[in-house]
């Protein structure tokens, strides 16, 4: 059975370093008030359906996980994944920001795996240090991941990205 939490409950318990699961919280998730512009504290999510999701300006230095998770919205505008992120068999019912963000580290990764965008997915002036992989998701309505060729915004993958089984046009220009 899934319990319902309030983002306070829920940011509570991620301070503390624990994960949540089997969960819907009714409210948005502002991660920044974890930390003002920096948290060290792991972020993992499995089978929980979130209101929202706002990660905006906020450095990860522990390792970020989402599995089979349901966002009705999601920004994570200028988020810098130091220590890697994953989203595995995730739904993103509205678009996605990750613009002016990635920035891994080269040991850890970036993954998408198996996940449904069914509005935009914005990456808009990334930049990943580490490896990049981008599995069997489906870009309803597009993504700039590939696009915006030789624009000093387009993406930059330090290595080279891992991109394999996707449907949806992954080279739209723009942001």
């Amino acid at each position: 059975m899934r319990r319902v939490l309030t983002a306070e409950d829920a940011l509570a318990q991620l301070g503390e370093g624990r994960p949540i699961e089997d969960a819907t919280i009714a409210d948005e998730v502002r991660l920044r008030q974890l930390s003002e512009d920096k948290t060290s504290v792991p972020v993992l999510l499995r089978r929980c359906h979130l209101e929202g999701l706002s990660a905006l300006l906020l450095q990860f230095s522990a390792p970020v996980v989402f599995e089979d998770c349901t966002f009705r919205t999601a920004n994570f505008y200028a988020a810098y994944f130091l220590r890697g992120a994953e989203f595995i068999n995730c739904t993103f019912l509205t678009e996605v920001s990750f613009e002016c963000g990635g920035h891994n580290e080269p040991s850890v990764r970036f993954r998408l795996a198996g996940c449904t965008f069914r509005g935009f997915v914005n990456f808009f002036d990334n930049w990943f240090h580490g490896l990049v992989e981008i599995r069997e998701c489906a870009f309803e309505r597009g993504t700039n991941l590939l696009g915006n060729i030789g624009q000093p915004f387009a993406v930059r993958f330090e290595v080279p990205p891992i991109i394999e089984g996707n449907t949806g046009d992954l080279a739209l220009d723009g942001g």
